[in-house]
């Protein structure tokens, strides 16, 4: 008897030593930080570039113009309302006795309990400050910008212009913002950053009309963004298998009822970890938060999200994306524009009159149509009818997931619009490609080359296989006439808003 106690006793303890063991194990670097969807870390988006032969020509061969990139703001604190329910969630949490909560839980202050709603965060300022640098750098042996030959748009919402203000201090190697050194714009249309001396201050224009266009698209508003059944596909999957065992796996190892954590609360939960891992540093231990959630629970509440960034603001509908051509239009007329002054200053890199850059400032909500506009990540690519993403085809992108390399029409919000993306479409001039034109074409020599994130993406119109395989899915850049004709329905003599967005009666 004494022997089975003392068995029996040792079991408990290895038991309860392991089970301290799994609680700690998933605060490490398996943590998948690049799957929070659009709350990722800018520096973790793990999106991998597309290679093919023509971006290496193109690098060696031809010279860069202009460059027109749109950004998301930078790293944000959650609104006011996760806030609160990040609060009661921990209450809740706090008060059921025998819970096995992660380790330093109850010790911790409730995530940006002081910060204003949707503020942002210092890493936001940092991120685009950073970003200004890259692209300063990026171009320095070609050409430089200056703050006459560039341009800077912003939304009036005061992290889209305080991210202008970082990256315009980047950009111009003035001193990096701080929360407190950044004031937000008012009512005001122009906004002109405070550091710097009067020839070093160029204004940054508010053009909610091109950035906010989901705010004045009312067929938007009233058919998609107000409309529950846009987003089935996501309510499914929230409400199935693979949600309903990732909540039983949270009750059971962390000992909790049904009443101290509902199914909406796994969201909470990662909310609190992505925000809180896209502020820190690297150097610090993840969240408490984020020890709730199991490595292998991040892709499933991914994908989750994913569905509804997909249905409300990329392919799920086409009016998620055609809303977005005034700004789409606005960017390739000002390149088409950059093409016309370089040719008529007889392709003269150094003459200063060239317009050199124009740096729009705004939200995944700007971002993620405007993407999917261009043809971007589309899973359609390669098959003769429309592919959707559906709340059935999660063992699908798992799959696709683990890919090594990756399928780069694989939709993934975190690829697209983390904290801080961008897409840059950079205008090039390629004079062996000019020579080479058999045809009559007043661009020939002229290729744009779009980047998402600092990578290379493959772009299913410049594709040589038209229409678009799975093994030939797109080229890394394409020329300015085939993207013209493309886009003409974008093009501002053509777009009609008011056939677009107009409520249908």
């Amino acid at each position: 008897m004494g022997l089975a106690y003392v068995t029996n006793s040792f079991v408990a303890f290895v038991l309860g030593l392991l089970s301290v063991i799994v609680l700690n194990s998933d605060r490490t670097d398996d943590f998948p930080v690049s799957g929070l969807s659009t709350k990722t870390a800018y520096r973790h988006c793990s999106l991998v570039p597309f290679r093919d032969a023509a971006r290496d020509q193109l690098h060696a061969n031809c010279q860069a113009v202009h460059v027109n990139a749109l950004f998301r703001h930078g790293t944000r604190a959650p609104s006011r309302k996760n806030v609160a329910s990040f609060q009661d969630l921990y209450n809740r949490l706090s008060s059921r006795k025998h819970a096995r909560l992660p380790d330093g839980f109850l010790d911790y202050p409730i995530p940006f309990q002081d910060a204003s709603d949707k503020e942002l965060l210092p890493r936001g300022f940092e991120e685009l400050y950073a970003l200004g640098k890259k692209f300063a750098n990026r171009w320095s042996d070609t050409f430089r910008f200056t703050p006459s030959n560039v341009e800077f748009y912003a939304s009036s919402v005061a992290r889209s212009l305080q991210s202008a203000h970082s990256f315009y201090n980047g950009l111009f190697s003035l001193p990096p913002l701080t929360p407190n050194g950044s004031r937000p714009c008012g009512p005001a249309t122009e906004h002109t950053p405070s550091i710097g001396s009067e020839g070093d201050q160029k204004r940054i224009k508010v053009a909610d009309h091109l950035l906010r266009f989901f705010d004045y698209c009312k067929r938007y508003n009233e058919e998609i963004e107000k409309n529950k059944s846009s987003v089935l596909e996501y309510t499914k999957f929230r409400e199935g298998s693979h949600m309903k065992k990732v909540y039983k796996t949270i009750l059971k190892k962390h000992r909790l009822s049904k009443k101290s954590f509902t199914r909406d609360d796994i969201y909470t939960l990662f909310l609190a970890c992505a925000h809180e891992t896209a502020s820190q540093s690297d150097s610090e231990p993840l969240s408490p938060w984020c020890g709730f959630l199991r490595p292998h629970h991040l892709p499933v509440i991914e994908y989750m999200v994913d569905l509804k960034q997909y249905w409300l603001k990329s392919y799920g509908y086409d009016l998620n994306y055609v809303q977005s051509c005034p700004l789409v239009g606005e960017m390739l007329t000002q390149i088409l524009r950059a093409a016309q002054q370089f040719k008529a200053h007889r392709f003269n890199q150094s003459h200063p009159a060239l317009h050199r850059g124009t740096f729009w400032f705004g939200h995944a909500e700007t971002l993620l149509p405007v993407v999917a506009a261009l043809g971007l990540f589309n899973d359609s690519v390669g098959h003769t009818h429309p592919v959707k993403l559906l709340a059935a085809d999660f063992p699908q992108w798992l799959k696709k997931l683990r890919l090594n390399p990756p399928l780069p029409t694989m939709f993934r919000a975190g690829h697209i619009a983390p904290f801080a993306g961008n897409l840059a479409l950079t205008l090039y001039y390629c004079p062996h490609l000019a020579s080479e034109q058999k045809v009559e074409d007043p661009w020939a020599g002229f290729v744009i080359e779009p980047e998402v994130n600092g990578r290379t993406v493959a772009w299913p119109i410049a594709s040589p296989v038209q229409p678009p395989t799975t093994s030939c899915p797109g080229a890394t850049s394409a020329s300015l006439s085939r993207v013209l004709r493309y886009f003409v329905g974008c093009m501002p003599t053509v777009y009609d808003d008011q056939k677009v967005c107009a409520l249908h009666n």
